[in-house]
């Protein structure tokens, strides 16, 4: 049964890179053709067959050990119900469900649960702190799932904050299953009513990931101290944030040593404490090593291991790739072992890549975040200036376009195809060309997830560039030329960004005059810009504004 349990994500990969590429195929070609390749059609019917007949097969082989389970359940003796009904409920569960696989943290479970569980009846904040990768989430599941601590308390509640949050998000997902009304209500309703339906009972909060005060400031409003023994239990990767949180120590993760690390990558890729094939014990033993400790590098290489054909030659490459980034800094080293691990970037979620990206990574659809050291390709009239390929909306679920930039790099001219790609969040590239959305052929997408945009040269916020990116939350803009006509960059559109809470302004004798500030803004930054002080009043103005900047480069 776990053999098939194993198979069944390879299978769905499979069938998925096959449609993919296929997709792939056939929008590139359609911009250099009109005719359907016949021979192309055929190889992708041919493909997809022999992955339905791996499915046919494996449900087969299913349904027989279904078969052979009922029989076995016949023939047992009926025996007592000795499952306990909890009533305890619990929201926005991490994936996954429940417990998941755990080594080296037992002796650090038992110490959270016993303080969880203590008899004192003041409300306590515990906090597991960490660096990325060590653990802290799947500590933080177990404890949750535990039989002790689901039976001590009436409500379980675990939600995931992450560096940018939104209070109203995190409240309407945990109250959507209580009422249906709940969408429709503000802030302060939502918060009342979690704090009604917590009341007089003895409730358990896990805050997944938080990484600033102020979103436990933001939250524990509605948290309330009834003096019958609740809990909350906060995860961090930054030990002054654990420390002014919590009301006791926090509890440091520190990594596997070399025995857990082993009986780690076992357990992912024997399911077992132990390695069955002899030849391989020592390879997997460097290779458990060069995990460096992090369990989130030990689980993404063991699922890879354990779907390899475990023959000695593959076993060794991984060993080398390991090798390879182990003087890496912590914070880049799972994503290297994961991006190493992965000859097929297809099936990668979030990648980095140090050198270029060129046409043939177009594929890889599934491709989150890019980070690229130097650009694609001179366009052909203009030395200085470096051109992205159009095809890059084929990326359909990127979310993060980073392009590193050195110092005398060309600026970078964005395709018109960027305004047809929906789910990107940040654009961060050290100069920019961002194309008029009137010039792309799709003229109904909104990019409602862009949040960053960065740095823009001679950006015209023209009414269609608003209207396509209504969620920006961060801007920065320059603007090298003497500039006689501000008017054609249409600043005074800006204020029509409601929710830009940062803009950065690099421009010579910039006119204050020609520029509508929205009224959510937190912080500016002028560089260059020459304001004469008569010209600051306009800025003062701005009822939320936090942090002023002037600097000269």
């Amino acid at each position: 049964m776990e053999d098939l349990a194993r198979q069944i994500p390879v299978l769905a990969y499979e069938a998925e890179d096959v449609i993919d590429s296929y997709v792939v195929y056939e929008l590139r070609t359609s911009l250099y053709r009109s005719d359907r390749d016949a021979a192309a059609l055929s190889s992708f019917y041919q493909d997809l067959d022999k992955v339905i007949q791996k499915i046919d097969s494996m449900i087969k082989e299913l349904m027989g050990v279904v078969k052979e389970e009922r029989d076995e359940v016949k023939e047992r003796k009926p025996v007592a119900d000795s499952l306990h009904t909890n009533a305890s409920s619990s929201r926005a569960l991490p994936s996954g469900g429940g417990s998941c696989t755990m080594v080296g943290f037992d002796e650090r479970l038992v110490q959270i649960v016993d303080e969880l569980t203590r008899d004192e009846p003041d409300l306590k904040i515990l906090t597991i702190v960490g660096m990325g990768g060590i653990g802290k989430t799947t500590l933080a599941r177990n404890i949750f799932d535990h039989a002790y601590v689901v039976k001590r308390f009436d409500v379980r509640i675990w939600f995931t904050v992450s560096q940018e949050y939104s209070v109203q998000e995190i409240l309407l997902g945990l109250l959507s299953d209580e009422r249906k009304d709940s969408s429709e209500k503000n802030l302060a309703e939502l918060g009342k009513e979690l704090h009604q339906k917590l009341f007089r009972r003895r409730y358990l909060i896990v805050m997944d990931d938080v990484w600033s005060n102020k979103a436990w400031d933001d939250l524990k409003q509605f948290f309330p101290n009834n003096g019958n023994e609740s809990r909350v239990l906060v995860t961090t990767r930054l030990s002054n944030v654990a420390v002014s949180i919590g009301t006791e120590d926090p509890y440091l993760m520190d990594i596997l040593d070399e025995k857990n690390c082993w009986n780690l990558l076992c357990e992912k890729v024997f399911a077992q404490e132990c390695c069955p094939h002899p030849e391989l014990e020592q390879i997997g033993k460097d290779i458990a090593k060069g995990c460096r400790g992090l369990p989130l590098a030990l689980v993404v290489i063991g699922g890879l291991l354990a779907k390899s054909n475990m023959t000695r030659e593959y076993w060794e490459s991984v060993a080398k790739n390991v090798k390879s980034f182990a003087n890496s800094e912590d914070n880049e080293y799972c994503l290297k072992a994961c991006q190493s691990m992965y000859p097929n970037l297809i099936r990668s979620r979030w990648v980095k890549v140090f050198d270029k990206l060129g046409e043939e990574f177009m594929q890889h659809t599934k491709l989150r975040y890019i980070r690229i050291g130097r650009v694609f390709h001179y366009t052909p009239y203009h030395k200085e200036i470096m051109s992205t390929p159009s095809t890059l909306p084929l990326l359909w679920n990127l979310q993060t376009l980073y392009f590193r930039s050195f110092h005398g790099d060309p600026q970078i001219v964005l395709p018109y195809e960027i305004w047809e790609m929906p789910q990107l969040r940040h654009i961060n590239i050290k100069l920019v060309v961002l194309p008029d959305p009137m010039d792309a052929q799709d003229t109904t997408t909104i990019l409602e997830n862009l949040q960053k945009l960065s740095t823009i040269h001679n950006f015209r916020c023209t009414e269609e560039v608003v209207e396509r990116i209504p969620n920006l939350k961060k801007l920065e803009v320059c603007y090298f030329a003497n500039l006689e006509e501000w008017s054609y960059y249409c600043l005074h559109n800006l204020v029509r960004l409601h929710k830009l809470e940062s803009l950065s302004f690099r421009a010579q004798d910039l006119l204050l005059e020609s520029i509508t500030l929205p009224t959510s803004l937190k912080k500016l930054v002028l560089s260059d810009c020459k304001i004469p002080w008569e010209g600051m009043t306009i800025i003062g103005l701005l009822p939320n504004l936090e942090v002023i900047k002037e600097a000269n480069y």
